[in-house]
């Protein structure tokens, strides 16, 4: 097995715009939100400089330095500790407001990026368990960066007023001071990709675990038949020492980063006391102002290292930030921060139902020179010319690896063709993956995906419920399966169905697809798990029908015997077309799929 080295980076994606573009779009969304909490942070941050003030004035009174009263040393405590309880209030509510953008904010980029996914082709290159990872992990850096960026902003001006009290104290120590403070700045601003890097390469290392795990609960049963569970541990333990690895790095690299900027902060200390001593002794330097330095030193020491690390979040998430970009392909990057409701209280609002208009009736399906190749490789379709008439049904044959499914999910945007134009009734379609939908098409996969719910959840998916899940049930030929289960419709399937048999499974997924009552069925290869007697009511309830029409995938005789028109593939190219009689004159490919069928 390869290694994968920190250097790897997981996306080479030049960003469009400036990352904290994407945290201020986010940001304004609810904009009051992020004053509310730069003001409240402003806040307690200010208050870090009140004790070195009041014991100042303590310890001056105590020495004889200044000429304060008796009593104003009291009354200054007494102002510390009732600002101290303000800030404690202010601090309370701040983290609230901080609570609340830490939810809203990610969960709206998260629903953005979810909404570009369900309307684009599917990436090929990420498994589900990736892109969940970059969803858990990337987004809410993505989202409250700015944020956290503009406590560094309060922080700074925090640093700067409490230079400036020391500078008007002691001018000659409080330059000693911002020299190694000003070497932390330059020395993170040399260090800024490397952090990047490695954090690119420790999101990449766990979006790989997450991604194998996913891809092995997904394939369980293909494990235990195979008995390869002990390669699949090794695999694991793999993927897990890279990430510990990628991890460590990641880790340190934050750590160095720290741990440099506050050791050279108490080096500015250090450089302080020498200083102060002889200044004391000549009495330059009160004691009161030396318990100043001293506290405002420990308060901006930890303002730096602070700032430190909001310079460390924010390369980390430039390299989030291409990470979720790169699950959007070419999407305009814009989607992913557009502002849309985003309600967190009350119900949901109700799924809203497209109707069909007449002039989007299907009359006429025309597809010309489809083309699409996988990344890397040869495989695919290649100049496909068909044509869909309305009410006919249209069998797509071929062997294993002909380009069968690939041609359907070319044709509905599920991958992107490379070449070809897609015409619904004379008029070009330029964007498949979003016209191909219901109720202009609806598509039953090879193997159907449920979800752990009933099934009649599954069937319906947020449709309201009504007499037309009957007439599916009928037409998937499942009623009688229905009267069977424990209880009926709401009988929960389990996860990913594995209640229900094969066949029982494809039915419930193709009264998915009748429920929504598209203009075009599209079907890769439904009967594949059927016995013999229900295939063939599928297809003769299908044939009922003469205002639908159908583009399905199947080798088996009861399709083809009923099919108006069959495309025969080979290796990614159309071989022969027409009825069944004319393709088993022609064609040899045919006749061979014929006589196996």
């Amino acid at each position: 097995m390869s290694q994968t080295t920190i250097y790897d980076t997981p996306e080479k994606i030049e960003l469009k715009r400036a990352p904290l573009w994407y945290s201020w779009r986010v940001a304004c969304y609810i904009p009051w939100l992020g004053i509310l909490i730069l003001f409240t942070m402003s806040l307690v941050e200010l208050s870090t400089l009140v004790p070195g003030l009041v014991m100042k004035q303590i310890l001056d009174s105590a020495t004889g330095s200044t000429k304060v009263g008796q009593l104003e040393p009291w009354l200054f405590v007494a102002l510390w500790l009732g600002i101290e309880v303000v800030i404690t209030l202010v601090l309370l509510v701040g983290n609230y407001f901080m609570v609340m953008a830490n939810q809203v904010l990610p969960g709206l980029v998260r629903q953005n990026l979810f909404a570009t996914i369900l309307q684009r082709p599917v990436l090929q290159t990420l498994s589900s368990g990736d892109i969940l990872s970059r969803f858990r992990d990337d987004i809410p850096s993505v989202a409250v960066c700015l944020l956290d960026l503009s406590g560094g902003l309060s922080q700074i001006t925090i640093i700067l007023i409490g230079l400036i009290i020391m500078y008007t104290i002691a001018p000659s120590v409080t330059l000693y001071v911002v020299i190694p403070l000003a070497l932390v700045s330059i020395a993170l601003k040399y260090v800024q990709k490397w952090i990047e890097r490695f954090h690119a390469a420790n999101q990449a290392a766990t979006s790989a675990v997450t991604g194998f795990l996913g891809d092995v609960f997904a394939g369980i049963l293909s494990v235990k038949v195979a008995q390869t569970e002990e390669a699949i541990v090794k695999k694991f333990q793999h993927l897990g020492y890279a990430r510990q690895r990628a991890n460590v790095q990641d880790q340190l690299m934050g750590q160095l980063v720290s741990a440099f900027s506050a050791n050279v902060t108490n080096l500015a200390i250090g450089l302080m006391l020498v200083l102060v001593v002889q200044m004391m002794r000549t009495g330059s330097f009160s004691v009161g102002d030396f318990a100043l330095f001293v506290s405002y030193l420990t308060s901006l020491t930890v303002l730096a290292d602070q700032i430190g690390g909001r310079m460390t979040r924010y390369q980390r998430m430039i390299a989030s930030l291409k990470r979720v970009l790169h699950v959007m392909q070419d999407t305009r990057t814009e989607e992913l921060v557009e502002h849309r409701p985003f309600p967190m209280h009350g119900e949901l609002p109700a799924l809203p139902l497209a109707q069909l208009q007449s002039p989007e009736t299907l009359e006429k399906l025309e597809v010309q020179g489809l083309t699409y190749r996988y990344s890397g490789t040869q495989r695919g379709i290649e100049a496909i010319d068909l044509t869909l008439k309305r009410g006919t049904l249209t069998v797509v044959t071929g062997r294993i690896g002909s380009g069968k499914t690939t041609l359907l999910r070319s044709l509905l945007g599920l991958l992107p063709k490379s070449a070809g134009t897609l015409s619904w009734n004379g008029r070009q379609i330029d964007s498949p993956e979003t016209w191909f939908l219901p109720p202009h098409a609806a598509y039953t996969p090879q193997v159907p995906r449920l979800f752990s719910l009933s099934v009649k959840e599954n069937i319906l998916l947020g449709l309201p419920e009504g007499p037309e899940i009957e007439d599916a049930i009928v037409d998937a030929v499942f009623k009688r399966d229905v009267a069977d289960l424990e209880q009926g419709l709401d009988t929960l399937v389990g996860p990913r169905g594995l209640k229900l048999s094969g066949g029982q499974a494809h039915r419930v997924a193709a009264a998915r697809m009748y429920v929504r009552q598209p203009e075009l069925l599209v079907i890769d290869d439904l009967s594949s798990a059927l016995d013999i007697e229900t295939e063939v009511q599928i297809w003769e309830r299908l044939r009922q029908k003469p205002h639908v029409t159908c583009l399905a995938v199947s080798h088996r005789r009861a399709a083809l015997q009923r099919a108006d028109w069959i495309v025969v593939l080979n290796d990614g190219r159309v071989e022969a077309q027409g009825t069944l009689a004319e393709v088993l004159q022609t064609s040899a490919e045919m006749q061979s799929i014929w006589e196996r069928a």
